[in-house]
């Protein structure tokens, strides 16, 4: 399935929706995140990551942008979620320092991974 979504300044992207949500119970149990910052957190690793040209050319200093609007289209379970329910788990999620964000002119939201990212991913939690 296939959504599209305009940006502020009329810019049409065309995105997957995101289908699976991958969440390390272990990890992020050991954290303040909830469920829905979690599922976020997923969804933004996921565009972070992603190769796609649209989303590459939305990116500013390797940040890309957070569009709330795609977030809450890609993930239909957040039924009741809002932009401002989704600024307040991006909050959270930056403080657990899993991501930094930047404002750009005081409207978009950038974000980028940080290395604690791979926390979620790899075996970290094992001493080696």
């Amino acid at each position: 399935m296939i959504f599209c979504w305009s940006t502020i300044i009329g810019f049409i992207l065309i995105f997957d929706m995101k289908y699976f949500i991958n969440i390390n119970q272990l990890i992020l149990s050991k954290t303040k995140l909830t469920l829905t910052d979690a599922a976020i957190l997923d969804w933004i690793v996921a565009i972070c990551n992603s190769k796609n040209k649209k989303i590459e050319e939305q990116r500013i200093d390797d940040m890309t942008w957070i569009n709330y609007t795609a977030l809450l289209i890609d993930m239909p379970l957040l039924k009741s979620s809002s932009k401002i329910t989704v600024s307040r788990a991006i909050k959270a999620i930056t403080e657990a320092g899993y991501i930094q964000t930047k404002r750009v002119n005081n409207q978009r939201l950038y974000a980028t991974l940080t290395p604690k990212i791979d926390t979620l991913t790899f075996n970290a939690h094992k001493k080696n």
